[in-house]
């Protein structure tokens, strides 16, 4: 029998198996990566139209934001703090319909940063930054449903400058 040269704990599949889940990996890896291409052109309107009406947005430290018109202004601040800011992806992984990506973040904090309603910086601190993020980014018929972004908040103040002042008014 065709079970018996497997090797152990392995499960059967047919080609029609692999080459659907292979087309898939496609899809969602190509539809990360025109997420990406629409962030780094700073093209809000990619970024919305990439999404399902019902998207949810989720950063530790902030509010969950729900739909497309606060997922962009999400977008929006961080393209107003950082006009520079750019997406290098490091490492791409999918299963089904769902992505991790591990990328570099850079950009220069040309504007006031805010994260939810914490005002950060009241204007540009001027500095280069280079964050290391992992997104988690779920995609459902060709639309990003569910997107989660982790990255290290005190790396980030440390390089804008900031983490000196808010430890020396502790």
């Amino acid at each position: 029998s065709d079970l018996a040269a497997l090797p152990s704990g392995a499960m059967p599949t047919d080609r029609v198996g692999r080459d659907a889940g292979a087309a898939m990996h496609r899809e969602v890896t190509d539809l990360q990566r025109a997420f990406t291409d629409a962030c780094n052109d700073h093209d809000l309107e990619a970024i919305g139209r990439l999404c399902d009406p019902r998207v949810v947005a989720d950063r530790p430290g902030h509010r969950p934001v729900r739909g497309v018109d606060a997922f962009c202004a999400w977008w929006a601040e961080d393209f107003a703090a950082f006009p520079d800011l750019t997406l290098a992806p490091d490492l791409v992984l999918a299963q089904g319909e769902t992505v991790f990506t591990e990328c570099t973040v850079r950009g220069t904090n040309s504007g006031p940063l805010a994260r939810g309603d914490l005002p950060l910086t009241p204007a540009s601190t001027d500095a280069r930054v280079a964050l290391r993020a992992s997104t988690v980014d779920e995609w459902r018929d060709g639309r990003l449903v569910s997107s989660r972004t982790y990255w290290d908040h005190l790396d980030l103040l440390r390089q804008l400058g900031l983490l000196p002042a808010l430890i020396a008014g502790i």
